[in-house]
């Protein structure tokens, strides 16, 4: 197969593409952080400590358990969509979205069953007031895990829209939300407490499906799209397009486990190094954390455009959005590798008055740079390019090995044998995304990009041949 010459696309509009796709999600991200602040806010405000740590707890087990699950079935949906996209099969498209909203649904259940049967196991990690803090805790799990469902379905439509190329509303529905979410928890936690924290966000996330909803139906491109989406279990009727399905859903739902099950270990060892570096790393997971948000943009928007044309056949326009797509993340590293020399002593000092903890943070600076910033950032958008290429399974065991059987070994031998304390974390980190980059990389200039353009295209075409046979058995019934 070769490349399609009559559609290749200009730098211009590449980078265009990419900055647009970047700059509205990481603005829609910024909003949800920010909207996590301010129930923190009203909670510190109208309720005692105990409560605040429950809610935390909650939306901790949430995070860990229930989200990757989620994130990892819609970013399954925005590669699938994508390809089928591409190659004019909305009808497959629109089958693959009501997939996803069906599977959020059918596993949200037994894994929120799973998760309140852990009360006891997860009890055992409280120091102070246990029985009250993980009593409140686990009242709260089921209000706030219809919070995260509702979340996971309007991240699913926003899934799908970015396969459709559309991104701009977003970034306005969440400004509109923020704010009537502000004016929801000032109503409603001051009487109900904690339980007015989680009904105003439930409130939020449904107004965010709301207003994409409103959107649709105002665009007639977005409702000549949407018109044959059926609201009905899909999941028996066409179980052979599903099976596929899943095998393409699974590999990057283990990845998405993966990279939360790394971060969560990186935390359990610092904690192990001592109060003051355990206070540091708090700083620099949260720094990393909200840096993650631009790789991550980057990541969709790679995974979107490149899944989109390769099915096309446009091999040079898929390759161009991953090189356009590095150098512009290369060019955002600059001015962030900037604003970290000119302002350090500020940003040290911006988490912590304690002077211990200020030193440790300057003295980590410069591995986490490179480990978190620079290195981790680089991987998970090449990530995103191969899964547009339907490599989610070797994206998953790579991890696997450069994560779990290098750099977790490697962090333990820098910490505790060489006592290098965070900076034997940050160096294994930076090795262990070293690693996993130089893998993608080798991956990507190796590939047969002609043969996996068929692969694709005969995969698509082959589910959607399925769908109609099974169209044209239905009417005969």
């Amino acid at each position: 197969m070769s490349t399609n010459q009559s559609h290749i696309r200009s730098w211009q509009q590449i980078l265009s593409d990419i900055s647009s796709c970047m700059i509205q999600l990481s603005l829609g991200y910024i909003c949800v952080e920010l909207m996590m602040s301010i129930n923190l806010h009203f909670l510190n405000l109208h309720t005692s400590k105990t409560n605040v740590a429950a809610f935390g707890i909650t939306w901790m087990i949430i995070t860990i358990l229930l989200l990757p699950f989620g994130i990892g079935l819609n970013q399954a949906l925005n590669t699938l969509a994508s390809q089928a996209i591409g190659m004019g099969k909305n009808k497959l498209s629109l089958i693959y979205l009501n997939f996803t909203l069906s599977s959020q649904v059918l596993i949200f259940i037994p894994l929120l069953l799973v998760i309140l049967c852990l009360k006891t196991p997860f009890s055992y990690l409280i120091v102070e007031d246990r029985e009250e803090t993980i009593n409140t805790a686990w009242e709260l799990m089921i209000p706030l895990s219809m919070t995260s469902l509702a979340l996971l379905i309007f991240e699913s439509l926003k899934s799908y829209m970015i396969s459709c190329e559309v991104f701009r509303p977003f970034m306005l529905i969440h400004l509109i939300t923020l704010a009537l979410h502000a004016f929801w928890c000032w109503l409603l936690v001051s009487s109900y407490g904690t339980i007015g924290v989680c009904i105003a966000t439930i409130i939020s996330e449904l107004t965010n499906i709301l207003l994409l909803l409103l959107y649709v139906k105002q665009e007639e491109d977005l409702q000549i799209k949407f018109k044959s989406f059926q609201f009905k279990l899909l999941l028996l009727s066409h179980f052979h397009i599903y099976k596929e399905y899943i095998k393409n859903t699974v590999s990057i739902i283990v990845h998405i486990y993966l990279n939360t099950g790394i971060f969560i270990i990186l935390s359990f060892t610092a904690i192990s190094l001592g109060i003051d570096a355990t206070n540091a790393q708090l700083a620099l997971s949260n720094t990393s954390s909200l840096y993650f948000r631009l790789p991550l943009c980057l990541s969709i928007a790679l995974m979107t455009y490149v899944g989109n044309q390769i099915s096309q056949g446009n091999i040079l326009n898929a390759k161009n959005y991953i090189k356009y797509g590095l150098i512009l993340y290369f060019n955002i590293l600059v001015v962030i590798m900037m604003i970290f020399y000119f302002y350090h002593f500020e940003w040290a000092h911006f988490y912590t008055k304690d002077e211990v903890v200020q030193q440790i943070l300057l003295k980590t600076l410069p591995y986490f740079l490179l480990g978190s910033v620079i290195i981790d950032g680089l991987q998970i958008a090449l990530s995103g390019a191969l899964k547009g290429l339907d490599e989610g399974k070797l994206v998953s065991n790579y991890t696997l090995f450069s994560a779990y059987f290098v750099g977790i070994p490697l962090i333990l031998i820098l910490t505790q044998i060489f006592q290098l304390g965070l900076i034997g974390i940050w160096l294994g980190f930076g090795v262990c995304n070293l690693l996993l980059s130089s893998l993608f990389v080798y991956t990507l200039y190796k590939i047969d990009w002609n043969v996996q353009a068929k692969q694709i295209k005969d995969k698509v075409d082959k589910q959607s041949q399925q769908m109609e046979t099974t169209i044209e058995l239905q009417d005969l019934c």
